[in-house]
Order: structure tokens, then C-alpha cells, then sequence
């Protein structure tokens, strides 16, 4: 099996050394000829959990990958603009760089955000850039990958994963099943508790 060691961000303590298989890592990757001709802007470090995943996901559509990654603001309009990008993915921050909004770009048909929180104020701007993107939250994690994706800014366990995943005093735990591997990760009984929090805004419905 082919590994991949990659470190987590280190904002909750010492980084701690994830071990992935080429699997875990391109679990969330989709692959279809209506995929072929999607333009990726790549605006993650190449060697972290976001960046490998949107690498995954291009190299197998065969999809150009244009870097954004630390390019300012001037820079990234103008990549928009030249390679006709259609798919971005990225932290809410990279977004906050395209403020204030100057123009439109409406060949993005995809923007997905992660990795930090977000607000409504962010969303609309964001709808003003890409007036025809749909526009997706993403949940994951180094240890993870990712795991779930929300319209907006609700996330919903997914069906095929709610028994990898369950909710305990607010907090996400997740099954060894999903995980990559780690001498740092501890476990209660088959689950591993991720340290995230999360607020139930409709508990009924399973949204948080």
C-alpha cells in the first residue's frame, strides 16, 4: 500500500504526524467524464489534507490545476480570468482576500470553503464574485480527511456514515475506520474524539 505522512496544523498543541494510504485519502474523490473539463484553482498548501484532497480529486479527471496558493489579490483576479476557472476550493480567509468585490467570474459553477468558521456576510460577497457558483461548506479534518460537506452553513451527518460518526457532550467522535494512522491518537473503544464542538441548530433534523 502506498502511505503518505502528513502533519496535522499544530493550533491545539505539538502537530502530530498522520499516516494516510493513498484510500483514505481519495475516499471523498469523484471521478466521471462530466468531471473532465472542470479547472481547479489550487489555493492550499500541496502538502496538507486540503491540498492532497483537491489534488486527488483533479489528477484523476485529468483536470488542469491552476495554483493560487499565497498569490495576492491582483494575482489571483487575474488567474481566474486567464485559465477560465471553474472549481475552487479554499479557506474562508483566501475568500476575504478577493474583498472588496470588484468583478464577477461566472464560469465558477463550484466554491467550497473549510478549515475555518465562516459567516453569512462572507456567503453573500462570495455570491456576488461567482454569482452562478454553488457554494458548499466542507468538514474535515487531518486526521480524516473530510468527511461531510453542508449547503450554507449547516452540516448534516451523512446517512451512509452515521455509524462512523456520533455526537457526545457536543463533541464529533470518529470511528477508527475512517482515520488515518497516528501513535498520537487515542481511543474510546472504537472511537476517536477529534476535539471538535459542535452547536445543534435543529437537533430533530440532525443539523448543526
Amino acid at each position: 500500500k502506498s502511505e503518505i505522512t502528513i502533519f496535522t496544523s499544530g493550533t491545539t498543541g505539538q502537530p502530530k504526524k498522520v499516516v494516510h494510504t493513498i484510500g483514505t485519502l481519495t475516499r471523498s474523490t469523484r471521478i466521471s467524464f462530466k468531471y473532465h473539463s472542470q479547472i481547479w484553482a489550487f489555493a492550499f498548501n500541496p502538502t496538507h489534507m486540503a491540498g492532497l484532497q483537491v489534488f486527488f480529486q483533479a489528477f484523476a479527471n485529468k483536470n488542469a490545476l491552476i495554483n493560487v496558493f499565497n498569490k495576492n489579490r491582483v494575482e489571483v483576479y487575474e488567474l481566474l480570468s486567464e485559465y477560465h476557472v471553474t472549481h475552487i476550493s479554499a479557506t474562508p480567509t483566501f475568500y476575504r482576500l478577493l474583498l472588496p468585490v470588484e468583478k464577477s467570474y461566472p464560469e465558477v459553477c463550484r466554491v467550497t470553503l473549510g478549515g475555518e468558521k465562516s459567516n453569512t456576510k462572507l456567503y453573500e460577497s462570495m455570491l456576488l464574485i461567482f454569482p452562478n457558483a454553488r457554494i458548499n461548506n466542507i468538514y474535515a479534518s487531518t486526521e480524516a480527511g473530510s468527511l461531510f460537506a453542508a449547503k450554507g452553513d449547516l452540516f448534516q451527518i451523512p446517512v451512509e456514515l452515521k455509524d462512523k460518526i456520533k455526537v457526545e457532550d457536543e463533541e464529533l467522535l470518529i470511528h477508527n475506520s475512517l482515520l488515518g494512522k497516528s501513535d498520537s491518537f487515542s481511543y474510546v473503544g472504537d472511537y476517536y474524539h477529534s476535539g471538535d464542538l459542535i452547536e445543534w441548530m435543529d437537533s430533530d433534523k440532525g443539523l448543526f
